[in-house]
């Protein structure tokens, strides 16, 4: 579930189909930066793995290993 709050423009949420490993985890991070990436990958399917909560989040289309975007989460 992916949930955006603007304080100048609103809110939003989104449902995304998701195969989820390991714990549920929020995060805070800049959805431009999500969106800019999403809209650059040219696959339907996408790999995202995320630890602790101002650890690194990569993004990786699922059929190619040498493609990595990076964003890092907001204190």
């Amino acid at each position: 579930h992916l949930f955006t709050d603007k304080t100048q423009t609103g809110e939003s949420h989104e449902k995304v189909t998701a195969k989820v490993e390991g714990e549920n985890t929020k995060v805070l991070i800049n959805v431009n930066y999500l969106i800019d990436i999403l809209n650059n990958i040219e696959e339907n399917v996408v790999v995202i793995e995320m630890g602790e909560r101002l650890t690194p989040i990569t993004l990786k289309p699922l059929n190619k290993s040498n493609y990595t975007n990076i964003i890092m989460p907001l204190k």
